[in-house]
């Protein structure tokens, strides 16, 4: 069993997709708790949208986050890459 939350949970979602992608056996279950599975910053998601005005947890926050988590030396896209954006693995990726 996978259990992650926030990024974790974007790790445990890739993760297992990988594992299905490359016929290693999957997780019996996992526990993705609030993913990020949309990293794409130009996708304007309900959740990015109550992030601007959240006073806990502000947008320019977990902006911060996001670029600390994303390689920019890499060629990896969050608006294509299903591994970094999980919420865009389709079947074709998986299998």
């Amino acid at each position: 069993m996978f259990v992650g939350d926030s990024a974790g949970g974007n790790f445990v979602v890739a993760l297992t997709a990988l594992c299905i992608k490359y016929g290693i056996r999957p997780p019996n279950g996992i526990v993705p708790v609030y993913p990020a599975l949309n990293l794409n910053l130009k996708s304007f998601t309900p959740s990015y949208l109550l992030a601007l005005e959240d006073q806990i947890l502000p947008h320019m926050f977990l902006k911060m986050c996001l670029n600390a988590y994303v390689d920019k030396t890499e060629p990896f896209d969050p608006s294509t890459d299903p591994f970094l954006s999980p919420i865009y693995v389709s079947n074709e990726v998986c299998f």
